[in-house]
């Protein structure tokens, strides 16, 4: 089992800080709170979300490293998840290697964020389960294997311990 690290940002501990602005439904308020956070697998990143006056309805938790970028975003309903967007990015090369660096050391290539690979996945939730997603071809795949019974698992899981490190 994994140990996780939440390191608040200069925001009080236990207030869900943030400016206060109208939401989008009705005379809702809504407010936002960062926090850097080093999840299982002992990625930092920063993970920032959003409530308004009926709770969480949106969460988003993004690692930035020298060879690539993930952000995954958790869209609410009410208290439960509907829909979460993954976003990775590969860099072709570390951020730092540039045209100097890549001809110092042999190599023709140096990063480009425009030769980077993005992929894209969408799961679609509907009453608390996962019902289908969209994966990076397009192609709308069903929640009927038992490995996206464990992804479902999964991103329910990664949600409650994001949602607790911004309480």
């Amino acid at each position: 089992m994994g140990v996780c690290l939440v390191l608040l940002s200069s925001v009080a501990f236990g207030q869900f800080a943030g400016v206060s602005a109208p939401g989008a439904v009705g005379n809702a308020t809504s407010s936002s709170r960062d926090v850097e956070f080093i999840d299982d697998d002992g990625n930092k990143g920063m993970l920032t979300g959003h409530r308004n006056n009926e709770g969480m309805e949106r969460l988003t938790f993004t690692i930035n490293t020298e060879i690539g970028e993930s952000v995954e975003t958790y869209y609410m309903m009410g208290n439960e998840i509907s829909e979460v967007v993954v976003k990775n990015t590969e860099y072709n090369r570390p951020k730092f290697w540039n045209e100097q660096v890549a001809k110092a050391n042999g190599d023709n290539e140096w990063f480009d964020m425009r030769k980077s690979v993005t992929t894209n996945t969408v799961y679609q939730f509907k009453d608390g389960n996962l019902a289908s997603w969209l994966d990076n071809e397009g192609q709308v795949k069903f929640a009927i294997t038992k490995s996206a019974a464990r992804k479902e698992k999964e991103l329910k899981r990664r949600y409650a311990k994001f949602a607790k490190a911004l309480e």
